[in-house]
């Protein structure tokens, strides 16, 4: 490979991980009521997963997720079959995470996230197996 290939990918990962960096909107689907939520995915750098914060109907829902490569998320694509993937953007660009989120009354939450340059999706399941499909509003 010469020098300008190597440059160009260098290039698109540093940009990649400058465009998505800073604070991410979220618009949580509850699947079982169609319920439309919102929460704020803040601190994000291309060093810090940041932290998570969920309002599910009063309840709030708090966590630090992790970035992970895809073979370790939590595995709620194959539970649920709805875990629709960044866009075309190159598999490069893509970033996994995964999180553990818990609410003042004790209950937890999992949630895997996949995001690139312009575009992010994610799902939550509850403890008692509510699901909650999340697009990153960038």
């Amino acid at each position: 490979m010469t020098k300008l290939p190597k440059l160009i990918i260098a290039f698109s990962l540093l940009l990649g991980a400058c465009a998505t960096s800073g604070p991410i909107n979220m618009q949580i689907l509850q699947k079982d009521n169609s319920k439309i939520h919102y929460a704020l995915w803040t601190g994000r750098t291309y060093s810090k997963a940041g932290f998570i914060e969920m309002d599910l109907g009063g309840k709030i829902y708090r966590g630090e997720p992790g970035r992970v490569n895809e073979a370790n998320l939590f595995g709620l694509k194959s539970k649920t079959g709805t875990f629709s993937r960044s866009s075309s953007t190159s598999s490069l660009l893509t970033s996994y995470y995964r999180a553990l989120l818990a609410n003042d009354e004790g209950i937890g939450m999992r949630c895997d996230f996949s995001l690139d340059l312009s575009s992010g999706s994610g799902l939550c399941v509850d403890e008692n197996g509510k699901q909650f499909e999340i697009t990153l509003l960038f």
